[in-house]
């Protein structure tokens, strides 16, 4: 089953009641996703693999059988490790399929830019 993206156009007044209330749990589904991506629910529990817990390459949020995965890509700069972009995808089966957490553009992955003295400069979300 494919990730359902926000739907910011959702729910429209002429919808049924059953698909008026579909619409809003897929919605509020998708914004618990994200903020568990940022660590902010409770019952998503927090670990990582690859890299060091400092620069981890996977994060992993999971509760139960559901996680929110999330890939982060590094460069070395003057000494240190920037992050250029995160990935973010959600399971509900273990980890056996993961779904792009995307919006209604297909875009899920969040790339980053810097300066030459290695300042964040903007973010760019784009579905590759």
């Amino acid at each position: 089953m494919a990730y359902t993206p926000f739907d910011i156009t959702l729910p429209k007044p002429k919808d049924t009641i059953g698909t008026t209330l579909s619409n809003i749990k897929n919605n509020i589904q998708v914004v618990r996703d994200i903020l568990a991506s940022m660590g902010m629910v409770q019952g998503f529990n927090y670990s990582w693999s690859g890299g060091t817990a400092d620069f981890p390459t996977n994060i992993l949020l999971t509760k139960g059988a559901e996680i929110v995965k999330i890939i982060n890509v590094y460069i070395a700069f003057d000494g240190q490790s920037l992050i250029i972009s995160r990935s973010f995808y959600y399971s509900s089966d273990t980890g056996s399929n993961y779904f792009p957490i995307a919006d209604e553009l297909g875009n899920f992955k969040l790339n980053y830019s810097y300066d030459v003295s290695g300042i964040l400069t903007t973010s760019t979300w784009t579905s590759v």
